[in-house]
């Protein structure tokens, strides 16, 4: 058994295989670490090839990304959801879609069953749909409003917040003065306000919500498809 090599004090007994010093130059040494090193040098290698490929893809995405928001913005192509894609945006963009779309009907359909005088069962679950579409818009408004920044970048999200949520604020308004017509009269401010003047009164609140929610028809198609029925580009 030889010593350790770094205290000099013990030798090698002799053997049959002791070589000379000489002798000893002359055999190439190979260290037990050689092979490690050499496959940590390709794993090393490997690793930055691997590191070099995700970053390609990476970049890929990001210019993709680039030159979709400048077609968008040339107007080369619309301003439309993600929807067919298999990843966070598209399923952000579906969601959204649903809730927006849910909030729109139900608020139609409760102002419906109270233009036609429907029941009093009727009109509770017209309004109590209504409530749980609202509670479930403005839960998640902020969420929205941060992950079409995120995702379309700053003119959807204003165009989410001014057109769309503001004409939501109106109906909202609207739906409450007929819901609670005794309480905004005690206030004098009873009349619903839609988004187009109504100079000489003549609209009731029933055909002004009506306005409201047609405007808010075509501004959500708008929204989601970046055209408008005439397939025009929003603007």
């Amino acid at each position: 058994m030889t010593g350790d090599a770094g205290t000099g004090n013990a030798t090698a007994p002799p053997t049959e295989a002791t070589i000379s010093a000489e002798q000893a130059k002359q055999v190439p040494m190979q260290k037990d670490g050689d092979k490690k090193s050499f496959w940590s040098r390709e794993f090393s290698l490997l690793s930055i090839v691997g590191a070099v490929i995700v970053g390609f893809f990476v970049g890929a995405s990001q210019i993709t990304d680039g030159v979709e928001k400048m077609l968008i913005f040339f107007h080369f192509r619309p301003d439309a959801f993600s929807v067919g894609e298999d990843n966070a945006r598209s399923v952000f963009s579906k969601h959204l879609i649903e809730v927006a779309w849910t909030r729109l009907f139900v608020d139609r359909n409760y102002v419906r069953t109270l233009e036609l005088g429907l029941d009093a069962s009727a009109q509770e679950a017209a309004w109590k749909a209504y409530a749980d579409a609202v509670r479930t818009w403005n839960v998640e408004i902020m969420n929205s409003i941060l992950g079409v920044q995120q995702y379309y970048g700053t003119a959807k999200r204003n165009f989410l917040e001014q057109k769309v949520q503001g004409g939501f604020s109106r109906a909202s308004d609207c739906i409450s003065k007929m819901r609670y017509p005794d309480y905004w009269k005690k206030l004098n401010h009873e009349k619903c306000e839609g988004a187009n003047p109504d100079p000489l009164n003549m609209k009731n609140n029933f055909e002004i919500a009506y306005d409201i929610l047609d405007d808010l028809n075509r501004d959500l198609y708008c929204f989601a498809s970046g055209l408008t029925k005439e397939k025009a580009t929003c603007e």
